[in-house]
């Protein structure tokens, strides 16, 4: 930790804790959710989703049918030829349930825009967002039958489930640049507690708020809520433990908020992997890094 001030008189001079009254107050000002979530919203409630629908709804949004394809291209798919057509991305290589949850992380992801740069900026964010989301693909895939979440929906929480991070950003600026501030300053300072002392909140509630607040499924608000507790029980303790898993693999490489943290023997216990496949496939993913850095730079433009 820096030398100086102490920390709490350094947390004392950046304002007083937000009131629950005014947090709930300002989520009145989040964004409505864009036609094309709202579309891929409805369509997810089927029991079976129809590809074509899916593929018409995409089709009509240039942004997210450019960004589908540019992942449809990337290193984790072992294909030949180039992908040009969202049939193609949706049919041949990604998958309907796959390419469903993407394009709703997508397109949610595009609705907060905050400022670009620093620690706490869309750029790491989203940077983090799209490595935490394929790690989770592809460790989601090694999790044994009884318990294995589905590939498609691991993605989808690990591309959201830091939302709360741009909540505060877009309904908060004065507090988001004070808290990246304070971050840089205390990088072994929990960001939890950063957030609890500057704010009153965490990241995790703002995410849930705002997800409840647009009516999106609870899976999502519970993941956003509980993504850094890693003594979460509950109905999607596979998703959060893995989130974990995931916060651990990818610290080492300076692509979380939080310090370099080591792998929990338990934790892979009870996720059923085991530790030098975990790593491989980390290693893999950090490997396939330039579509995910091309993804994350689309998603700030």
């Amino acid at each position: 930790m820096e030398t100086g001030k102490p920390f709490d008189e350094l947390l004392a001079e950046q304002g007083a804790g937000m009131k629950l009254a005014e947090r709930m107050r300002r989520l009145r000002d989040l964004p409505p959710l864009p036609e094309t979530v709202i579309r891929i919203l409805a369509l997810r409630q089927h029991e079976e989703v129809n590809a074509r629908d899916l593929i018409d709804i995409v089709e009509q949004d240039p942004v997210l049918a450019a960004q589908l394809i540019s992942y449809a291209n990337s290193a984790f798919f072992t294909h030949h030829s180039p992908v040009t057509a969202i049939d193609d991305a949706v049919l041949r290589v990604v998958g309907v349930s796959p390419a469903l949850e993407l394009a709703l992380g997508l397109s949610v992801g595009r609705v907060l825009h905050i400022s670009t740069d620093g620690v706490l900026g869309a750029r790491r964010l989203w940077r983090h967002a799209t490595y935490s989301a394929a790690l989770m693909q592809q460790l989601a895939g090694q999790i044994p039958a009884a318990k294995r979440p589905d590939p498609g929906t691991a993605y989808l929480c690990g591309l959201l489930h830091d939302i709360g991070l741009f909540v505060l950003g877009y309904l908060f600026p004065q507090e988001h640049q004070a808290l990246s501030q304070l971050v840089q300053r205390h990088p072994d300072v929990a960001l939890n507690r950063l957030e609890y002392n500057l704010m009153g909140v965490s990241h995790g509630e703002l995410g849930q708020m705002a997800m409840r607040y647009w009516d999106m499924p609870q899976m999502l608000a519970t993941v956003a809520r509980h993504h850094h507790n890693t003594d979460y029980d509950g109905e999607h303790e596979t998703l959060i433990g893995l989130l974990n898993l995931v916060e651990a693999l990818l610290s080492s490489q300076g692509l979380t908020d939080t310090p370099v943290l080591e792998l929990d023997e338990a934790l892979l216990e009870r996720l059923g992997l085991e530790e030098e496949n975990v790593i491989l496939i980390a290693d893999e993913v950090i490997q396939a890094g330039d579509s995910l850095e091309q993804l994350a730079r689309q998603l700030c433009a």
